[in-house]
């Protein structure tokens, strides 16, 4: 057992979570969905876009969907979420490894 392997792995895992939130957060970000509330009778919304429109410079893949329904998440969001998640496993694992590395060589040196 060696904690440098565990601090390794601490380190990797550290890395990839913070890959994933980074671009969970640009994700995000880039997410300006149009209120429905802000929209007025006239088909305008608060932005003075025309309702339902997304406002210029939206990627097509964030534009609301013709029947109004919110759009699709993102392949690269769903991918960081489970990237983080897998991420978030391998640092407590990682964790669990120095703690019983911890705990040999501590019984170790009790038995001297």
């Amino acid at each position: 057992m060696n904690f440098a392997i565990g601090l390794s792995g601490l380190h990797a895992a550290s890395a990839r979570l913070d890959r994933a939130a980074d671009t969970i957060a640009r994700s995000s970000a880039n997410l300006n969905p149009v209120s429905r509330a802000a929209q007025t009778t006239a088909g305008v919304d608060a932005s003075g876009q025309a309702a339902g429109k997304a406002p210029a410079g939206t990627p097509a893949s964030l534009a609301s969907r013709a029947d109004g329904s919110p759009p699709a998440a993102e392949p690269d969001l769903v991918h960081a979420m489970v990237e983080q998640i897998s991420a978030s496993r391998a640092f407590m694992a990682n964790v669990n490894s120095v703690q019983r590395t911890k705990e040999a060589l501590d019984a170790l040196i009790d038995t001297r």
